[in-house]
């Protein structure tokens, strides 16, 4: 029989594998193949909604905020607003501003995913929506051509709804 090692494991069907580290794992999510980047953010997404396993890589997640790479801090940001959900030590709060500094980015469309991703992170944080709102309130979006700023205005209509019943929820339980 083999000895497992933490470097590589083979499971029963013969496979060997690498179990997923900080390093590699944030490597992956930077992958010159954006389809598979992107799939990647897709499954950590979608397995956050049932169990914390990625939790422990939230700041990995974080440090993709401060690339300079458009692709590369929205997926950054999909994965931390799922793993909003499972945040006890008060990490969404302590990262806000670097989340929120999204709202001034060059890109439209980042703009646009982080007023998405908001949502979803305010209605787990409720700690941070005044911080949010206030961010959201000052976005310009008339920097923006006329084809976008359509767009990121009901996005910030969306998500202030969304605060707005998060912050009745809070205040009601």
């Amino acid at each position: 029989m083999l000895k497992k090692s933490t470097r590589s494991m083979i499971d029963e069907g013969g496979i060997q594998y690498i179990p997923m580290t900080y390093n590699n794992l944030v490597d992956k999510l930077k992958d010159k193949d954006s389809n598979k980047a992107y799939a990647l953010t897709k499954e950590i997404c979608a397995e956050s909604t049932s169990s914390d396993k990625y939790y422990q890589y939230f700041d990995g997640f974080l440090s993709l905020l401060k690339e300079e790479n458009s692709y590369y801090k929205i997926r950054g940001l999909l994965i931390i607003a799922s793993l909003s959900r499972w945040d006890r030590e008060g990490k969404v709060k302590k990262a806000i501003h670097d989340i929120l500094s999204l709202l001034d980015d060059e890109k439209p469309i980042v703009v646009r995913k982080c007023l998405e991703a908001l949502i979803e992170i305010v209605q787990n944080s409720p700690e941070v929506i005044e911080e949010t709102k206030k961010s959201v309130q000052k976005i310009n979006i008339s920097r923006y051509k006329d084809t976008m700023a359509p767009l990121i205005k009901k996005d910030i209509e969306r998500l202030l709804e969304a605060t707005w019943n998060s912050d009745e929820e809070a205040v009601a339980e």
